[in-house]
């Protein structure tokens, strides 16, 4: 079980997110996440992969931002059209897409660390 002033090891980490209430309803038809998802997303996804890898919780949500809302787009430049990254930001996912995102989080975090 998780607790807050606690270090995870990568074990109980992995235990931990195995562990997490994914069974909870987000509703297909909220515009955007809502505030408890939102609660959710920092206390019980980046708040214990902000503690295990050290960084403060704002850079590992940025990390996760980069690593699962990447999308490439074309961009006409002096030089033609070149395909660039874009990083959506997660205040823009309607409810669905947060909870894909949170359980892509982790799915990577037991697999990885």
């Amino acid at each position: 079980m998780y607790h807050s002033n606690s270090t995870l090891s990568s074990r109980e980490l992995r235990e931990y997110f195995r562990e997490l209430p994914f069974d909870f309803e987000f509703r297909a038809f909220l515009k955007k996440r809502n505030k408890d998802q939102n609660k959710f997303y920092w206390g019980f996804v980046i708040r214990p992969l902000s503690e295990f890898l050290n960084a403060p919780k704002q850079q590992v949500h940025e990390l996760m931002k980069h690593r699962f809302l990447v999308h490439y787009q074309a961009v006409e430049t002096v030089a033609g059209e070149q395909v660039m990254p874009y990083v959506k930001s997660t205040t823009t996912l309607s409810g669905s897409e947060f909870e894909t995102y949170c359980r892509r989080i982790r799915d990577w975090a037991l697999t990885e660390l």
